[in-house]
């Protein structure tokens, strides 16, 4: 049969929230650092992990990206990436 899998197309999107950013990739990453924020060089740093409910954490994702993927996109991508 055929498989399963979910295709994220963050192409050409340069915006977003981080709130939302985290709360998508908590849908596939069960456990880890999602994002990492840091203002004023490092006195100001927050990291953001996965609450480890993430439904779909075996379900195959490709993610594509291009030149015009910025912000929460970026976050969503990496998060997955690393994870």
């Amino acid at each position: 049969g055929a498989g399963r899998g979910v295709v994220l197309d963050l192409r050409q999107n340069p915006g977003g929230l981080l709130d939302q950013a985290v709360e998508v990739a908590n849908l596939f990453v069960r456990e880890g650092t999602l994002v990492v924020t840091e203002a004023e060089g490092k006195r100001r740093r927050e990291e953001y992990a996965a609450d480890g409910e993430a439904p779909f954490p075996d379900l195959p994702a490709v993610v594509l990206i291009d030149g015009g993927s910025a912000s929460a996109a970026e976050i969503v991508a990496g998060a997955l990436k690393n994870n």
